[in-house]
């Protein structure tokens, strides 16, 4: 998915009246979480994220996973992936 998107890349979030935005700030050719290796993430944040309450967040998505990690910056916390069973 990231391998399309260029750093910087952005956009509106979602189409409701109150500003959510959303931009890829990091694109890591790979990323270790909890002695994983993820391959080709992107690191994407959104400012006032309609589906997390409103809340500023960064997500790291991986291709062939999807998200692996999610950082509340409104909050100050932080969900890894600590278990996935992918097949292809």
């Amino acid at each position: 998915m990231f391998s399309h998107f260029k750093k910087n890349y952005g956009g509106a979030a979602d189409f409701s009246f109150e500003t959510s935005n959303f931009k890829i700030t990091d694109i890591y050719d790979s990323l270790v979480i909890k002695n994983s290796t993820y391959y080709n993430v992107g690191k994407v944040n959104v400012t006032n994220a309609h589906i997390f309450y409103r809340k500023d967040i960064n997500v790291l998505w991986a291709n062939d996973v999807g998200i692996v990690k999610r950082e509340n910056l409104t909050d100050n916390e932080t969900w890894n992936l600590t278990y996935s069973n992918i097949i292809k």
